[in-house]
């Protein structure tokens, strides 16, 4: 299918790209992602075969793992601060 193929295009260019990205970088593919992931999901969505969502959301997580990664580069500190914080909150929850 044509929408996956222009996602799993998407995915590959900022793979390759995301080590020399600025945070402009990320705010212009995040647009983009946004088509992909909204939009065009949404248009396509009941086109798709249960493999074919499962793999959008494969490709979905690696988007978010790659921006994850960039930002906590700049940021490790706050992510560990927002993973303890999150730890805290789940264990509240389950008491």
């Amino acid at each position: 299918m044509r929408y996956l193929t222009r996602f799993e295009s998407f995915l590959l260019r900022i793979d390759a790209a995301s080590l020399q990205f600025a945070s402009e970088d990320w705010a212009k593919a995040d647009i983009e992602f946004q088509k992909l992931a909204r939009v065009d999901y949404n248009y396509y969505e009941n086109q798709l075969s249960v493999s074919e969502r499962a793999h959008v959301n494969q490709l979905c997580g690696r988007y978010m793992a790659l921006k994850v990664k960039f930002y906590g580069q700049l940021n490790r500190e706050k992510i560990e601060d927002l993973i303890n914080k999150g730890a805290g909150f789940i264990e509240e929850l389950v008491k």
